[in-house]
């Protein structure tokens, strides 16, 4: 993990949040965050929140990204002035009951954002090896499609462009993760969309 990922994460655990205190020293200023994602309900998409850069000016911006249409909205800008989005973010994740990203989920989230289209995906399909398949059941990621209700794994794998994707999905939404671990933890979640 970079020095600066060590920042930024203790800024995220540190309930006073004085950003200025963490961020002065950092090395680097161009980290993205991405929360945890909160389920929908009837009413509501599942949704995240995200701190970036804005494409057209390069100021730091945090957003709402609805899951379900990948769309970002409610917009909050701050010019260069990373620390008062760190703040913002951190608010806006409290606000809407998720965590904030720190560690493994970051490298999570790049994937995600980088990941293919579900259609690439599902053409590039390729059979969980036997260790994988046997964790997953293990570990309880399993659908009832089965004849008479049997287990199958609710995570599935693709290679696009020589890379593996892991899957758990169902028709509302999906998990695109770099692990079988970390697709295996989004089935929580998933299973909450069928």
């Amino acid at each position: 993990m970079s020095a600066a990922r060590v920042i930024v994460n203790d800024l995220l655990e540190d309930e006073a949040g004085d950003a200025q205190r963490y961020l002065a020293g950092l090395p680097e200023r161009e980290i993205s965050l991405r929360s945890a994602v909160a389920p929908g309900d009837g009413m509501t998409a599942p949704m995240r929140v995200v701190l970036h850069k804005a494409d057209h000016n390069g100021e730091w911006v945090t957003h709402l990204e609805n899951m379900q249409t990948g769309g970002e909205f409610y917009g909050h800008y701050f010019g260069r002035d990373y620390a008062a989005a760190v703040v913002d973010y951190k608010q806006r994740c409290k606000k809407l009951g998720v965590a904030p990203e720190s560690g493994e989920e970051f490298l999570e989230s790049l994937t995600e954002a980088k990941s293919p289209k579900m259609k690439a995906l599902k053409d590039n399909r390729v059979e969980l090896e036997p260790r994988e398949r046997k964790e997953v059941m293990r570990r309880k990621a399993v659908w009832h499609h089965g004849k008479d209700g049997k287990e199958t794994p609710a995570v599935w794998k693709a290679v696009v462009r020589g890379k593996t994707y892991y899957v758990c999905n169902t028709h509302r939404a999906a998990a695109v993760k770099p692990t079988l671990k970390a697709a295996i933890r989004s089935f929580d979640f998933i299973k909450t969309t069928s």
